[in-house]
């Protein structure tokens, strides 16, 4: 009889070392990671379809929407070689006539995350900008960036200097005639909208 209660209370539920019933772990859910919103597409309707970092380029863009044609110019100065295979250089947006930004620049503003759309700004003739290209020959991931290998090049643009400086990520596929804006940070959504609607 000894034997058999014995027995029977080595078969229930394993106890902890305190004498509470040991409970199974349940993994916390994983929340998916926010890729942010879209990027802005546009299309390079001409110049180079190779980008030899060493040289001069320069390329007409083209945005429509809703009927509307926005044109503009990116030229970029030659690039020079930093740590870690990225280059450091400068260019400027340029603008182009019977350019009609509107719809770009509304795009533009929720890309990336503006509060305000520009009012009244002053047409000009080039925006200046310094840049780091970050990666070449690279795969485009829908909404996640790029990685891997193919044919885009990545970069960062600075706009202005200091407490007022903006930031933006552009990424160019001349082969594809491809081009896209995408959000570095929605803290400088207002500043970097306001640099590109004085040439779009």
């Amino acid at each position: 009889m000894t034997f058999a209660l014995l027995a029977a209370g080595s078969c229930g539920k394993p106890t902890s070392g305190n004498g509470d019933e040991a409970k199974p772990k349940i993994a916390a859910p994983v929340s998916p990671v926010d890729p942010g919103p879209a990027p802005i597409s546009f299309v390079i309707a001409s110049g180079p379809a190779e980008w030899d970092v060493s040289k001069e380029v320069e390329w007409l863009c083209v945005h429509t929407a809703g009927g509307k044609m926005a044109r503009f110019r990116i030229r970029i100065e030659p690039a020079k070689p930093m740590d870690g295979g990225m280059f450091s250089g400068r260019g400027q947006f340029l603008s182009e006539p019977d350019s009609d930004p509107s719809a770009f620049l509304l795009q533009l503003k929720a890309g990336l995350l503006a509060k305000n759309l520009p009012q009244n700004v002053a047409r000009e003739r080039s925006v200046p900008f310094k840049l780091v290209i970050s990666g070449r020959n690279m795969a485009h991931a829908e909404r996640t960036g790029l990685s891997g290998v193919g044919t885009w090049t990545g970069t960062k643009l600075f706009f202005g200097s200091g407490a007022g400086e903006s930031q933006v990520f552009l990424n160019l596929d001349p082969a594809h005639h491809k081009g896209e804006f995408s959000m570095k940070d929605e803290d400088y959504g207002d500043g970097i909208l306001r640099e590109l609607a004085k040439v779009l």
